[in-house]
């Protein structure tokens, strides 16, 4: 980020600068100094006010609902492939899982060649 310091500073030089502008082309333009003076300001108010916002974007994008969206998503994902896992295993489709959370050590779930008693091997699948 920008410190505050140089934003401050630009904008005084800016309102500085302004100030002083008609003195300085009212010679040459006479009478139109004041609509030449505010299109000018309006420009460059306008292009400073554009800096501040590319040097400080979270102040205009919404972010809770961005992160709201992205919560209810992620959650609605779990909930599906949660759901998904459980009806192929009711199936008899799925893998034998132990249950979710719960810890199951490898010595009492491994069979003979040291895999869960739930992992497939190509062995057994060449055998069926």
């Amino acid at each position: 980020p920008i410190p505050v310091s140089f934003t401050r500073h630009t904008a005084r030089f800016l309102f500085i600068w302004l100030t002083l502008l008609p003195i300085a082309i009212y010679p040459n333009v006479g009478d139109f100094t004041a609509p030449i003076v505010v299109a000018i300001a309006a420009v460059l108010c306008g292009v400073e006010e554009i800096g501040v916002q590319c040097e400080e974007p979270f102040g205009i994008l919404p972010l809770e609902v961005i992160c709201g969206r992205v919560k209810a998503d992620v959650m609605k994902t779990l909930e599906d492939d949660l759901s998904v896992k459980q009806t192929l295993i009711e199936a008899g489709c799925g893998p034998r899982e132990p249950a979710a959370g719960k810890y199951v050590s490898a010595s009492s779930s491994a069979t003979s060649n040291g895999r869960p008693s739930w992992v497939v091997s190509q062995e057994s699948v060449k055998a069926q």
